[in-house]
């Protein structure tokens, strides 16, 4: 998937922070969840699920519920350089 990624990233130009709340969030509207919703789903605060999505927090529980949501591999949408600020 990684390659898929790339291509989208250099044909849209988007960061990997708008990549990936741009994927989660069609990915929510697409079973009709919300952050809530898929918050309490995860057992974890919708703020958390946020501050996730937004690269600030970094959280194996949520990261790998995303990456399930998505369809994407957890290393795309987290990479492991990325530091959480």
């Amino acid at each position: 998937m990684a390659p898929r990624f790339l291509k989208l990233q250099v044909h849209t130009g988007l960061s990997i922070k708008n990549f990936r709340r741009r994927a989660c969030l069609a990915a929510l509207r697409a079973q009709a969840m919300n952050m809530a919703t898929f918050a309490a789903t995860v057992g974890v605060s919708r703020q958390a699920v946020s501050q996730v999505l937004n690269g600030h927090w970094r959280s194996k529980r949520i990261e790998l519920a995303l990456a399930a949501l998505t369809g994407y591999p957890v290393a795309v949408l987290f990479p492991p350089d990325e530091a959480a600020a």
